[in-house]
């Protein structure tokens, strides 16, 4: 009898595991749960206009002097030569295979993929920081990211992703 108030002696003064494990609070987030739909959607709604702002604002560009260059000596495979000192090998893959399968006569489908890698930074920035952080400060610091005035190129210009 003695032993088991003992025990429960123990277990009422000892902490929970939840209260002991930084990671298990931090991975809940302040507010003790996962964050809430009105986060995401803010995002979602933020990056979905940074989109069609996008391909409003893009509609009539073309191909740049560093698009070219990777479109006609990168023909070969030689993907190993550098890029303006800088080994771009994902970007000429991209590029290559576009240009094999769909072509040169559209810039949409090179804008599209372009956009569509820079929309990942952002997202990746809120999945790996809005259990650790309050949910909606992440999104407003990821449609930050997104929306900066230091991105206009990267958003516009296919290669500038890379």
């Amino acid at each position: 009898m003695e032993s088991a108030r003992a025990t429960d002696a123990r277990s009422e003064h000892s902490p929970r595991p939840d209260e002991t494990s930084g990671v298990a609070v931090a991975a809940r987030g302040r507010s003790g749960r996962p964050g809430t739909w009105a986060d995401l959607a803010i995002l979602g709604v933020g990056l979905v206009a940074l989109f069609v702002a996008a391909r409003w604002f893009g509609r009539g560009l073309s191909f740049v002097v560093d698009e070219w260059d990777i479109l006609a000596h990168h023909v070969h495979g030689d993907l190993l030569t550098p890029y303006n000192g800088h080994l771009s090998i994902v970007p000429i893959v991209i590029y290559q295979g576009i240009a094999h399968t769909i072509g040169v006569q559209s810039y949409v489908p090179y804008a599209l993929v372009a956009l569509v890698v820079f929309l990942a930074i952002p997202i990746a920035f809120a999945a790996t920081h809005r259990r650790v952080v309050d949910p909606m400060l992440v999104a407003i610091a990821a449609l930050g990211i997104a929306w900066s005035w230091a991105a206009e190129g990267n958003i516009l210009y296919g290669f500038l992703v890379n």
